[in-house]
């Protein structure tokens, strides 16, 4: 049976594989002065340790950590015992539920977690891994596709995210697509806290080179103008914005929520189907 107890804080030790890994010092602060001044109002949740002092945390480490930095002798904690409360799948559903409620919790994190359960479940010979993380969490496959997509960004764009500087998936999806020199230009003014996006995406070509300037165009240049529209037209980003604008995204959505992360050669044949689908359609 759980039970509520007074423990200190010393004799609490955080679960190796907690999702959060980067905290805030100054908010951190900021809690431990207000735990100073008013103490714990919410408990923490632990597990037994393997000796009788020691408690793992399964829930509440902002809380444990604050505690610390206030120098307060003990911490209330619900001290979690019975064994359906102590199965990994019960932690992991309590730890998903904290963590994916938190409001800075930001998406780096989320996604490492994410996959670092994935990864588990998987060498523990489980067949669907991804499948028993959604379920858990009472969401799509498509959700989850959404938010490991980051962990494919470069460092540069990662950070962002770590440092919660951009929470917005859509707009960390564009700057991923942006020109090398366009990037630079876009985190050096979001670090600076001078970024709009809305003004920002709006011009034309964020994606990288320079529009063509030229009024007269030869024939030749014509040329090389349409086949630079055909390559991006029948790129895997011009294949997935072509299908994202009609009613096939959502047969594709159904039957292969990835497969916006497929690659080339699959991406080809998705639109091979997606040509028969719109034949089918006109008929």
């Amino acid at each position: 049976m759980d039970k509520l107890l007074n423990i200190s804080p010393a004799n609490i030790f955080p679960d190796p594989n907690q999702p959060r890994k980067d905290f805030d010092e100054e908010k951190l602060q900021e809690l431990a002065d207000s735990i100073r001044a008013a103490g714990v109002v919410q408990p923490i949740t632990v597990r037994p340790g393997e000796t009788e002092s020691q408690y793992m945390l399964i829930a509440g480490e902002r809380r444990w950590r604050a505690s610390r930095i206030a120098g307060i002798e003990t911490i209330p904690s619900v001290v979690v015992s019975n064994e359906e409360s102590l199965t990994d799948e019960s932690i992991f559903k309590i730890q998903l539920t904290e963590n994916f409620e938190r409001e800075d919790l930001n998406p780096v994190e989320e996604a490492e977690f994410l996959q670092q359960q994935i990864d588990k479940l998987k060498t523990e010979g489980n067949e669907n891994p991804a499948d028993i993380v959604v379920n858990a969490l009472g969401k799509s496959r498509s959700w989850l596709s959404k938010k490991l997509k980051v962990l494919k960004h470069s460092e540069e764009i990662r950070m962002l995210a770590r440092e919660g500087l951009v929470r917005d998936y859509s707009i960390l999806n564009k700057l991923e697509k942006c020109s090398t020199e366009k990037k630079s230009r876009a985190i050096k003014s979001i670090k600076e806290g001078s970024f709009n996006a809305k003004e920002f995406f709006s011009r034309k070509r964020y994606d990288g080179g320079k529009k063509n300037s030229v009024k007269t165009v030869s024939g030749k240049t014509k040329d090389v103008v349409r086949e630079n529209k055909f390559q991006i037209l029948f790129s895997k980003e011009g294949i997935i914005n072509l299908i994202d604008k009609t009613e096939y995204r959502h047969i594709l959505d159904s039957s292969d929520p990835d497969w916006k992360m497929a690659n080339d050669e699959m991406m080809k044949a998705y639109l091979h189907k997606f040509k028969e689908w719109a034949v089918d359609k006109t008929e």
